[in-house]
């Protein structure tokens, strides 16, 4: 992986002075600022439908803490898929993923569709209230839909049998809420679930519309790389059935050095500030299992 490869270098540069890592919070906040504010003005010049952004936030983390956040993770995010890959020199990706990419046994497919975020509430009078107008965004509600859209469109050719509800559901996680649509595909032959990851990856849930203009929006624009982060990540057997989701909720470890990554959807109604604190909830997973290692397992 040559990309990812540069990626971590480029990383491990900032995280030693260059750039990013010493940066405060106020400059983190503008720098996102422009980003988004540059997206939402080529979406409503008609250049994109929708575009997703990426940052990431350095933290140190000995290598002793690696593996009990892993197993935080695993405690605590029941329902994802908790995964940790060891890049030797290159360091450990980990995360707890909330979104299946594909799910694919035989010519039977379940691939989550998840866009469209709010916080949980502190009690469940807020909880209810955020989740009802996560429900009624038109904001929401579009990133959501146009994600729902582009699968359905890229799996319909392949496909004899495609079905998804009317209308978006919750999907209530411990520190998020999403819109969640789940789509059942029956294909009309049976195939490899890697042929199903390169059909689908990436989706508009972490690039955008049109597809390879936004990776080159993407290209441009981020300032740190993305790495391993949103690629795919699972397993699959001798008959090509298997499952994959995408690495949300992650970071890269590296040389003394967290990475946390998140991302948010950016259609032509965002908000630049609204969009940074939804990347802050993204991010609380992976920081609250990185706390937690620090207090050697005592509290979060």
């Amino acid at each position: 992986m040559p990309f990812a490869a540069a990626a971590v270098d480029r990383l491990w540069r900032m995280a030693a002075g260059e750039t990013a890592s010493a940066s405060p919070d106020a400059a983190a906040r503008a720098a996102w600022a422009d980003m988004v504010s540059a997206a939402t003005e080529a979406i409503r010049q008609g250049r994109y439908e929708k575009l997703v952004l990426a940052r990431a936030a350095a933290r140190p983390c000995p290598e002793a803490n690696v593996w009990p956040a892993m197993a935080y993770l695993l405690s605590a995010q029941p329902g994802h898929d908790v995964f940790a890959c060891s890049l030797g020199r290159q360091g450990v990706f980990l995360g707890a993923a909330p979104e299946r990419l594909v799910d694919a046994a035989g010519s039977r497919v379940v691939v989550d569709c998840l866009a469209g975020t709010a916080p949980r509430g502190p009690d469940e009078e807020t909880d209810a209230r955020w989740a009802s107008e996560l429900l009624a965004s038109p904001k929401q509600r579009e990133e959501h839909a146009i994600l729902v859209r582009w699968v359905q469109e890229r799996l319909r050719p392949w496909s004899v049998r495609l079905s998804a509800p009317a209308s978006p559901a919750l999907r209530r996680l411990l520190h998020v809420q999403h819109l969640y649509t789940p789509l059942a595909v029956e294909l009309s032959r049976r195939r490899h679930v890697l042929e199903l990851v390169d059909r689908l990856h990436p989706t508009p849930a972490v690039a955008g519309v049109p597809q390879e203009a936004a990776l080159q929006f993407i290209a441009a624009r981020e300032a740190w790389p993305r790495g391993w982060y949103a690629g795919p990540v699972g397993w699959f057997g001798r008959q090509g059935d298997g499952r994959f989701a995408v690495a949300l909720r992650s970071a890269l470890w590296r040389g003394g050095w967290a990475y946390v990554y998140a991302g948010a959807g950016i259609v032509a109604t965002s908000n630049p500030d609204l969009e940074y604190e939804e990347t802050e909830w993204k991010m609380a997973p992976v920081l609250a299992a990185l706390t937690w290692a620090d207090r050697g397992g005592d509290g979060a």
